[in-house]
């Protein structure tokens, strides 16, 4: 027999479990991954407010170390 805690345990890491799965798979129309490939394939160039975000990160990242 099971333990109370055991139950409770075993289903809240099934929960976990069924949660990261529903949350790792990207489910996309034809159109979206059309898309998604040809941005991926072509990315465009950075914009100002992503070059200040990639200055900042180094920094921090840097920082850190």
């Amino acid at each position: 027999m099971m333990s109370m805690s055991t139950f409770f345990i075993n289903a809240a890491y099934e929960n976990a479990k069924q949660t990261l799965k529903e949350h790792e798979t990207l489910m996309l129309s034809l159109e979206e991954h059309e898309r998604l490939m040809a941005l991926l394939e072509n990315p465009p160039e950075p914009n100002d407010k992503l070059k200040a975000a990639m200055r900042q990160y180094r920094q921090v990242t840097e920082n850190a170390a």
